[in-house]
């Protein structure tokens, strides 16, 4: 069952990044496809849904699900892909109006792929054991994602997205934005240790 499950979470991220990437290619800027491909990777989105299909292709095809520092790594994946679906849903889905295969691109890796893991965590949580040391590893990507926003940021003038645009909504609200991320994060894991701890 669980096996069943985790496939069904591979081929899922696997069809949303390759509907962006088909998008990309289709749309681009770019004049060289490879850049139009590589663009795609900017955006936490498409980087959470890769961490995704990462982990379950290892929690698939390899002894690794066996081993405890793996499935520490698991609350990680669940808030990174959390955070995804709570943003889009948040902030940017009022904004966003894709077609085609950005829009199937955006309902797999914003909601099905989400849910799933929320769902695989929720049926398997006996597997997993979480304390708040864990989150001190957690941790380390979104702080590396925000280093690279801001320097993209700065070097390019795009900060990828609309609520981290230092032109339209000003320093304040970008150091707003960052300890709401910051907060958001805490939460989630906190609320994933709990939840976990009472099986």
């Amino acid at each position: 069952m669980k096996n069943k499950y985790a496939i069904l979470i591979v081929a899922t991220s696997t069809l949303g990044i390759i509907s962006i990437l088909i998008n990309s290619i289709i749309i681009g800027e770019e004049s060289n496809q490879l850049l139009n491909v590589l663009v795609i990777f900017k955006y936490f989105t498409v980087q959470s849904n890769l961490v995704v299909l990462i982990y379950f292709s290892l929690l698939l095809f390899t002894n690794l699900k066996n081993n405890k520092g793996f499935n520490k790594l698991f609350g990680g994946v669940v808030i990174y892909i959390t955070i995804t679906f709570l943003v889009f849903l948040l902030f940017l889905e009022p904004i966003y109006s894709p077609k085609g295969f950005a829009l199937s691109g955006s309902i797999l890796n914003h909601y099905i792929t989400p849910l799933l893991v929320l769902g695989f965590l929720y049926k398997f949580k006996e597997d997993y054991t979480f304390n708040f040391s864990n989150t001190k590893i957690w941790i380390i990507y979104p702080i590396i994602y925000l280093m690279y926003l801001f320097i993209h940021g700065v070097k390019t003038h795009d900060y990828i997205y609309p609520f981290f645009e230092v032109s339209e909504v000003g320093v304040v609200r970008i150091m707003a934005s960052v300890l709401g991320m910051i907060m958001l994060f805490v939460l989630m894991s906190f609320s994933l240790v709990k939840i976990v701890s009472k099986k």
